[in-house]
């Protein structure tokens, strides 16, 4: 979850930072319509209209082209993103290359810009498919949502929290079915003559290191046909159980299991890291309120005696905008005055 000073620099949120205090008006203005909740969920919907554009697009590539209407609906797409962009660049000016999810969102409008203009100069385009595929980066333009959402967040936060855990985890039982591979060449492909005629891979499934890797790694990682290769073996030579269930437990029981367990730790830091963060926001945001109602109860003292009586206060209310919002955001109406 973004911190306070975070969110105003991405535009994901409320600007009343102090260290925005030299934004000119027109740039507070457009800042809190792009930093509008409502405007950024548009804006992540039409990004899940990118990917439904583009699924249609790869399904209909084998029949000679996608239909006519997505053309003119990529374009319109293209131009929504371009102002969006504009209108951020304008407000963050060169605050904008200072976090890395507008450095994101600025190259892929311009890779789709420069495909659109590739477009119109060539008759027919190169073979672009690797682009296409880059821009299905423009679904972590998502986060607008991500944002917002608590659930999600902590879903998200925790898979990419996880990843590294996935990675070295990864690495571990690749080296250790290499281990095992070598061992099953050496004793569980001599004894391939048990295995059926109606298995023709059984035969072969220890005939070499990567194809003993593929068949641990389908037994007992996949979880597919461990009754068809070891239970055989297992019937004709007992002795084999000795390398058998070793690998079972090593992997799935222990690496993988393992595995799971930092995985499930990664999503409760995620989930403690938000509740901090929504908290410290909360703070920061009750200190500006505080701050703005000190400076606005000054402005509204008219008779400069340092208080502010019943009719100075009803008077505000009906007349300064942010005044008047404040106190709604107390649950104070005019009524209660």
């Amino acid at each position: 979850m973004p911190s306070a000073s975070d969110t105003s620099t991405t535009l994901g949120g409320r600007f009343t930072n102090e260290k925005h205090s030299a934004w000119s008006p027109h740039q507070r203005f457009v800042a809190s319509i792009i930093g509008h909740r409502v405007f950024e969920t548009a804006l992540a919907l039409l990004v899940c209209g990118s990917l439904v554009l583009a699924v249609v697009e790869a399904d209909s590539k084998p029949e000679g082209g996608p239909p006519v209407w997505c053309k003119p609906l990529e374009n319109s797409l293209l131009l929504l993103y371009c102002i969006e962009v504009g209108l951020r660049a304008y407000v963050l000016r060169t605050s904008l290359f200072h976090t890395s999810l507008n450095v994101l969102d600025l190259a892929i409008v311009i890779v789709d810009a420069v495909l659109f203009l590739l477009g119109l100069v060539l008759e027919e385009l190169p073979n672009v498919g690797f682009l296409r595929v880059l821009r299905l980066l423009k679904l972590t333009r998502a986060h607008h949502i991500i944002r917002h959402q608590p659930e999600l967040y902590i879903l998200v936060e925790g898979m990419l929290g996880s990843m590294k855990t996935i990675f070295f985890g990864t690495l571990l039982i690749c080296v250790s079915l290499v281990g095992y591979g070598i061992v099953a060449v050496e004793f569980l492909h001599p004894l391939a003559e048990v295995y059926p005629d109606d298995c023709p891979r059984c035969p072969r499934a220890f005939e070499s290191v990567y194809g003993s890797v593929c068949t641990f790694f389908q037994t007992v990682v996949v979880g597919d046909a461990w009754g068809v290769i070891f239970l055989p073996l297992f019937e004709q030579h007992p002795l084999t159980l000795a390398l058998g269930m070793p690998v079972y437990v090593t992997i799935s029981f222990g690496i993988m299991n393992l595995m799971m367990a930092v995985i499930v730790d990664s999503a409760a830091q995620a989930r403690r890291k938000n509740a901090k963060a929504i908290a410290e926001q909360k703070s920061a945001e009750s200190e500006r309120n505080k701050r703005n109602l000190i400076k606005i109860c000054k402005e509204l003292d008219t008779d400069g005696n340092g208080w502010l009586n019943l009719e100075e206060m009803i008077q505000g209310y009906e007349s300064h905008r942010e005044f008047r919002h404040l106190l709604n955001s107390m649950d104070v109406s005019h009524d209660d005055l």
